[in-house]
């Protein structure tokens, strides 16, 4: 009785166990005053004993390793786990057919994991350890954004949006990278002759193709033979492929004395326009060396691209650099010129320091009878140093500012003395780049309201080593001798140090 409620798959295990008895009476333990029945429900009971500890075993290991438990305990007791299973796969590999676009749609419709494109639980609440191979976030790879299919498909989807445009902007894909007028490409004049007629065209060297290219209409027009198909495919930028049939053909180029043959497949379009070497200083420059560049006018587009399979044959080895930066590299097809253009901005510090000099001059009438003084505070908070340069112009003292420097306080306490000392030393900074800039050879003066550092710089004592090597550095950009005491309330530099509103600046006499 106690056998026949057992599921089929156990009690078919159980007769086949070494327990089972097969109602013959006898058993592993054989013991004469049991009953044939006993010895039977004993051996059962080790059976189910067995069984319990062998599932136990398997669970364990099983959550040890972070895996699912694929057996089930007596026979399948949990439908509705298989059942939500078999709906979680169907749901993994139905998602992954879609688009990013879609996944993420599904997904959200279906409150799902965005990390692990699960259902039952939502990405900030997913425990799973996760690390794409590709981005390195925490998502599965399948989710990964930055994926080439993803980006392809985004691609497609933006161009059946989009109405169809004509002209180059969505022509052919460009084998060449598009360039900006500031950037000048190996551009260069030559003579192409297909069999049927010489043409002289623009070709571009471009190192980053692997083959070499002829417009199909110039192939077209000189009358070039077909030497055969071959089919190419060509990958761009951010993964994506294309496929494409390409003519064969042999053309001659030539450059002067120099002639070479080039095996060239047809493109309808090779690259966007490409401007020509215009006019600049840098034309002027190579001429003077005796370089002269053979794409310097016209407007017509890139009618041959020789890629690396045969540009390495055209280098000589020479090249020149510019002084704007621009290189220039001889080819047995002339010279090519290529780097980012310079702009025609002038040099403004040189101009502003020249205009500084003549307004000094022009304005305050600076002569011999000027000088400049230099003005240092300090306090808790920030340490200033101020120059003025002093005119005595026929009988008139006019006084103008001409730079001042500001800066805060060390966070850590530091006393008022060494503040003072360092404004000082910011201040002889100040005033030999005045003195440098403007060449000034009249008398100079040093102002402080601190009779400390006075004491410092007039001494010849041996100082510790902070208040030493900065009185060194004063010592050898001012005159020692020319260091004076000012009164704090008359210290132009009190303004800087302590910081105002901007009332009072206005109302200061700065």
């Amino acid at each position: 009785v106690s056998a026949s409620g057992l599921p089929e798959q156990l009690l078919r295990a159980w007769q086949r166990s070494p327990q089972y008895t097969g109602g013959r009476g006898k058993s592993n333990n054989d013991d004469p005053n049991q009953s044939p029945l006993e010895k039977r429900l004993e051996s059962l009971l080790c059976f189910l004993k067995g069984e319990v500890e062998g599932e136990q075993r398997i669970l364990l290991a099983s959550e040890s390793f972070g895996l699912r438990s694929v057996v089930s305990n007596g026979g399948n007791k949990n439908p509705d786990g298989n059942r939500q299973r078999h709906m979680q796969k169907t749901f993994e590999q139905k998602v992954q057919a879609f688009t990013f676009e879609r996944k993420k749609e599904l997904i959200m419709k279906k409150k799902g994991c965005f990390r692990r494109l699960v259902t039952g639980h939502q990405a900030k609440r997913c425990p799973a350890r996760l690390q794409c191979v590709i981005c390195a976030k925490s998502h599965v790879t399948s989710m990964c954004s930055e994926l080439p299919a993803h980006k392809q498909n985004s691609c497609k989807s933006n161009e059946k949006r989009e109405p169809e445009k004509t002209g180059t902007e969505f022509g052919e894909p460009a084998l060449a990278n598009y360039s900006c007028s500031h950037v000048f490409l190996q551009t260069l004049c030559v003579q192409v002759n297909g069999g049927s007629s010489v043409r002289e065209v623009r070709a571009l060297i471009d190192t980053g193709s692997q083959r070499s290219y002829i417009l199909a209409s110039t192939a077209l027009d000189l009358g070039c033979t077909s030497k055969g198909k071959e089919r190419i495919i060509h990958s761009l930028f951010g993964g994506a492929e294309t496929m494409q049939n390409h003519n064969c053909y042999h053309i001659n180029v030539s450059k002067d004395d120099y002639y070479c043959n080039v095996k060239v497949l047809d493109q309808p379009s090779i690259c966007n326009t490409v401007s020509h070497i215009f006019y600049g200083p840098w034309i002027n420059e190579l001429e003077e060396v005796g370089i002269r560049l053979s794409d310097t006018s016209g407007s017509d587009p890139i009618e041959l691209l020789i890629g690396a399979d045969f540009a390495g044959k055209l280098y000589t080895g020479r090249r020149h650099i510019l002084k704007n930066g621009l290189v220039a590299v001889e080819t047995t097809l002339g010279w090519a010129l290529m780097g980012q253009v310079p702009t025609s901005k002038p040099d403004t510090s040189t101009t502003n320091v020249q205009s500084f000099k003549d307004w000094i001059r022009n304005e305050t009438g600076i002569s011999q009878d000027s000088s400049l003084h230099l003005f240092c505070d300090a306090s808790k908070n920030a340490y200033a140093a101020v120059v003025f340069l002093k005119v005595c112009h026929q009988g008139e003292v006019h006084v103008n500012l001409l730079l001042a420097k500001t800066r805060v306080a060390p966070l850590r306490g530091m006393t008022i003395p060494r503040l003072e000392l360092l404004a000082a030393t910011i201040g002889a900074r100040l005033y030999a780049s005045v003195k440098e800039s403007l060449n000034f050879e009249g008398k100079s003066f040093f102002w402080s309201d601190s009779s400390t550092i006075l004491c410092w710089i007039g001494g010849s004592e041996e100082w510790a080593p902070f208040v030493g090597n900065r009185v060194k550095e004063i010592g050898s950009l001012t005159d020692c001798k020319s260091w004076r005491h000012v009164p704090g309330e008359l210290n132009p530099a009190d303004l800087p140090s302590k910081g105002c509103s901007g009332l009072q600046l206005l109302e200061a006499r700065w």
